[in-house]
């Protein structure tokens, strides 16, 4: 359980320096860390001790980086351990003020940067790999993208307002079935196939107890994804072979052939006027024996959208989004389309009056996925999740499959005491293959999901957490 150390060293580096500002070693008191791979944001305490500089002069506050090293007995040089960020950091004096205490809280380098950022965006059958590049170099410039690579899966996400640290971890690495860890400033984003195994992994390299456990809590076989919503065509007239003016008192008015509760869009056919300072406005009304309610009165409009002349498409078709709304579905709507101001813009008719235009509704998005070898040897174990931001159906079916994926059987576990250099040496991310385990189903590969250090003195502990890949 515990390996003699050689050396260990402590390294704090200024938001965006190359250079260590203060190297503290004889003062490295103690270190406590636990690591993972997959989504939780490492923790770690670091605690110094000293009577004088550098600890006096050149402080460690939040926001640093710092950089753990050890030497364990039979290599040659320090070799880094952990990376991370200084968060909450404490000084305590004894009696007197003779020796002084810095209680370091801190937490990963790579997670935490990417917790603290916000993405937006939106991706169309995209690489999972290749979103991950995009997501990290446009939100935190800071984090290492050499170790992200692409994965043969696509995704379509759309992102609005969310931690970048949930979207990988939820999202883009169950949909690319990948492997998202770090290594030092890096993030590491591959296929967990592709993941090459880093060594065999013996009795040998572990103390007893060696527990393996068999833990069904994530096990799921049926799953539901409630999206967001999508658009489908409802009606239309779609010849276009001339073009009509409205203004501020010229309108066009239009009946259509819709029972359902709402229209989430009208597309028109459109040619502005580039000299118009005013846009163009569609306006839905309900009907009233066989005619709009009142196109005279805007109060009685159900819905109502205005786009600026910049917003007007040039010889092709306009989106006018409208806001949430009820119909009554006795009658279909009316569209009354004028313009914003007395210059007004050109739509399209098919030369006979009749206006252009496509009619959307919107519908919710729904995907299902089950396992049913699964259901009959574990019982049938139901998920359901709701997200939104998933707005098609490529998506949302993405998503279903994402999550029913690895989930079909119990996760296998194996838990034991680091006792060789190498297995002190491994990081969480890395794959083993398990050998000469006298255990059934203990066999194929296991990744490295936990690695837990506890350092004093000259003596190093590490408690290794590994799951079988198959189940991960």
């Amino acid at each position: 359980m515990v390996r003699q150390l050689l050396d260990a060293e402590l390294r704090a580096f200024a938001p965006g320096a190359s250079d260590p500002f203060v190297v503290v070693s004889d003062a490295l008191v103690g270190v406590e860390v636990t690591e993972t791979a997959q989504d939780a944001i490492d923790s770690g305490s670091i605690t110094l001790e000293a009577t004088d500089a550098p600890l006096g002069d050149e402080r460690i506050t939040s926001g640093d980086r710092l950089e753990f090293f050890v030497q364990l007995a039979g290599e040659s040089t320090l070799q880094r351990r952990w990376t991370a960020i200084a968060r909450d950091v404490t000084d305590e004096l004894t009696a007197g003020g003779g020796i002084r205490e810095l209680a370091i809280e801190a937490t990963d380098f790579v997670f935490t940067t990417l917790s603290f950022r916000v993405a937006d965006g939106g991706f169309e059958s995209e690489d999972v790999g290749t979103v991950v590049d995009s997501l990290v170099g446009a939100e935190a410039p800071e984090v290492g993208r050499s170790q992200i690579e692409t994965v043969g899966r696509e995704v379509t996400i759309s992102i609005n307002g969310r931690k970048t640290l949930d979207v990988l971890s939820q999202d883009l690495a169950p949909a690319g079935d990948a492997v998202i860890a770090q290594d030092g400033t890096d993030l590491v984003f591959r296929a967990l196939d592709s993941v090459n195994v880093k060594h065999d992994l013996r009795l040998e390299d572990l103390y007893a107890p060696v527990s393996v456990e068999r833990v069904d809590d994530e096990l799921v076989n049926r799953v539901r994804i409630d999206g967001g919503t999508d658009v489908a065509l409802d009606d239309e007239q779609p010849v276009q072979s001339a073009t009509t003016r409205v203004d501020d008192s010229t309108r066009e008015v239009f009946q259509v052939a819709s029972r359902k509760s709402e229209i989430a869009a009208v597309e028109l056919y459109t040619e502005p006027d580039t000299t118009a300072e005013n846009g163009l406005v569609v306006r839905l009304q309900a009907a009233r024996d066989g005619s709009a309610v009142d196109p005279n009165d805007r109060e009685s409009d159900v819905a109502r959208r205005e786009l600026a002349p910049e917003f007007l498409a040039d010889a092709g078709f306009t989106s006018f989004q409208l806001p949430d709304h009820d119909l009554a579905p006795a009658e279909n709507p009316f569209v009354i389309v004028e313009g914003a101001g007395e210059t007004g813009h050109d739509i399209g008719t098919d030369g006979s009056g009749n206006v252009t235009y496509r009619a959307l509704f919107p519908y919710p998005l729904l995907a299902r996925a089950e396992s049913g070898d699964s259901q009959q040897r574990y019982r049938r174990r139901d998920l359901r999740r709701r997200d939104e931001q998933l707005d098609s159906t490529t998506a949302v079916g993405d998503a279903a499959e994402a999550a029913l994926r690895h989930r079909g059987q119990p996760e296998l576990r194996l838990t034991a005491a680091a006792a060789t250099a190498r297995a002190h040496r491994l990081r969480p991310g890395e794959v083993v293959r398990p050998l000469d385990i006298p255990v059934a189903d203990v066999g194929g590969t296991m990744l490295l999901t936990e690695r837990s250090t506890r350092f004093e003195g000259t003596q190093l502990e590490t408690e290794l957490t590994f799951i079988d890949t198959a189940t991960l």
